[in-house]
C-alpha cells in the first residue's frame, strides 16, 4: 500500500527518464552508423 501511495512522487521523475532512454535507443537503432545494419 505504501508503494502505491508514493507512486504519484516517483513515476512523474521516472517517466521522463524512461522516454528519453527509449528516444537514445531508438536514435542509435536508427543511426547510419549502427554496428548492428
Amino acid at each position: 500500500c505504501r508503494v502505491w501511495m508514493s507512486a504519484p512522487f516517483w513515476a512523474p521523475a521516472y517517466l521522463p527518464v524512461l522516454a528519453i532512454a527509449l528516444r537514445r535507443i531508438g536514435e542509435m537503432a536508427s543511426a547510419p552508423s549502427s554496428p548492428e545494419a
